[in-house]
């Protein structure tokens, strides 16, 4: 079966949707057949990897209300012949309220449509809203590795240790990467979290620790992840680096049908 990552944070401005761009258009040019699945009606993760959603005749949401097939919501970046979108806009927030009503497996819908997607792509990245809602557990529920990105900041914990217990209570499961994104690098406080993250969540928490840089909005703006900015800024390495670390545990991890098992 095909591997998916989901990226999750029920806290806003952590740098989430960036991540899972980066993610999804590095997996792309390392030559993985990749599809970024944007959960987020606000579109952001669409727009970053430079999709028109206001384009594209279907999105995520009319897949999985069951009104299109999914090959018809799936639209292809112009960044790299690998990289496919099930797009997302805000004008589909209604249609969230539909998915809601339903009473029969609207959790696992996205896990049911990815099961059609053996030999057809590698690896399925998932960007999800900033709270917990139908979309996010979808998301959750059709993944196999949890990456939680986090700023240094002592709001973002708190609502890590929210995200967490819901993991835990309600799908049993735990989260697999912490990644801190946009620290200061010279900040005591970025120090200290990290440790306190470390303390509480061990080696779960990521040693890549990326830096902010105003050349990252810059690259949204332009419709392109981290990734595609230059190596030489600091923040532009830290994503592709972490993004070789997520390849990397994610191909360690067991998995039917194992396709990213292959040496990365």
């Amino acid at each position: 079966m095909v591997k998916c990552v989901t990226l999750c944070n029920n806290k806003g401005g952590v740098g989430k949707t960036s991540l899972a761009c980066s993610l999804a258009l590095h997996a792309a040019n390392r030559g993985y057949k990749v599809l970024l699945c944007d959960l987020d009606v606000q579109g952001n993760a669409t727009r970053g990897v430079n999709v028109d959603a206001l384009k594209v005749e279907h999105t995520v949401m009319d897949m999985l209300l069951l009104r299109a097939e999914p090959r018809e919501c799936v639209t292809k970046s112009p960044l790299n012949d690998n990289l496919f979108v099930l797009p997302n806009r805000i004008t589909e927030l209604r249609k969230v309220n539909e998915l809601y009503a339903m009473t029969y497996g609207r959790e696992a819908r996205l896990a049911s449509f990815l099961r059609g997607l053996e030999g057809i792509v590698d690896l399925v990245v998932c960007d999800t809203p900033p709270f917990l809602n139908v979309m996010t557990v979808n998301g959750l529920v059709a993944s196999d590795y949890i990456v939680v990105p986090v700023v240094p900041e002592p709001f973002a914990l708190m609502g890590l240790g929210h995200l967490c217990s819901f993991l835990d209570k309600v799908l049993h499961r735990n989260v697999d990467l912490v990644a801190v994104l946009m620290a200061g690098e010279r900040f005591r406080l970025t120090r200290e979290i990290k440790q306190e993250l470390k303390s509480r969540f061990g080696d779960v928490v990521c040693d890549v620790v990326v830096p902010r840089s105003i050349k990252i909005p810059e690259l949204s703006w332009a419709g392109l992840p981290p990734v595609a900015g230059p190596r030489g800024n600091k923040a532009v390495e830290g994503y592709y680096q972490l993004c070789e670390v997520i390849l990397r545990e994610l191909a360690k991890k067991p998995k039917r049908g194992d396709k990213l098992g292959k040496e990365t």
